[in-house]
């Protein structure tokens, strides 16, 4: 029994680490698999593990849909609101809670978190705003709007450097290639030249066998 809660609590906090949530497809993939474990009676605490994590995605989708509908996410949006905490000044940005007042015919969250970077003039507690944002759903203990996505995305796809800026929440690639050089010491196009270079390294490295 101890078995079955740790492989439920494996899948939930892999969950949770995961970049992004499953697809359905990648559900039903790992739900066809798993039926087939149960059906010969082999693996059942990796069905479990599965389980966890089907029912762990859903859960989580629901929660996100309600707390920020996606059509909006990375949207840009003018929203007013309240400084509702203290200014948190960090290396290079300024962290702080905002209640949001009500906008007409829009669905948002009532307190967010900002980050503003590069920022002259920090707000203080209490003072309204008027912001211009790009919003992005909480994703576990990922970030999904940091330099270790955008990374992800450089060395796994193929997306171009303008596409994979504004999937992680930049609306000026300029200040996207400065906030990634100050993480990893090089640009976004430096860094996928570095990776594909090293990556044809290691294909040549490879030993040749022939047949016959």
């Amino acid at each position: 029994m101890g078995g079955y809660a740790g492989a439920a609590l494996l899948g939930v906090c892999g969950m949770l680490l995961a970049p992004r949530l499953a697809t359905d497809a990648e559900l039903c993939v790992a739900l066809v698999v798993a039926l087939g474990c149960a059906a010969v009676r082999i693996g059942r605490w990796f069905v479990v593990l599965v389980l966890a994590v089907v029912v762990a995605t859903l859960e989580a989708r629901s929660r996100l849909d309600a707390w920020l509908p996606p059509p909006i996410e990375n949207t840009k949006l003018s929203i007013t609101g309240v400084v509702d905490s203290v200014p948190q000044r960090r290396a290079d940005a300024v962290r702080f809670d905002v209640a949001v007042e009500p906008q007409a015919g829009m669905q948002l969250p009532r307190r967010i978190e900002l980050s503003w970077y590069d920022c002259p003039d920090p707000p203080h507690a209490t003072e309204r705003w008027a912001f211009d944002v790009r919003l992005r759903r909480p994703r576990g203990f990922a970030n999904p709007g940091g330099a270790d996505l955008a990374a992800r995305l450089l060395r796994e796809t193929t997306e171009n450097i303008a596409g994979i800026a504004d999937a992680t929440g930049f609306s000026d690639q300029s200040y996207f290639d400065k906030r990634f050089k100050r993480a990893f010491g090089k640009t976004p196009k430096e860094f996928r030249a570095e990776r594909h270079e090293s990556q044809g390294r290691e294909e040549q490295d490879l030993p040749a066998y022939s047949s016959g």
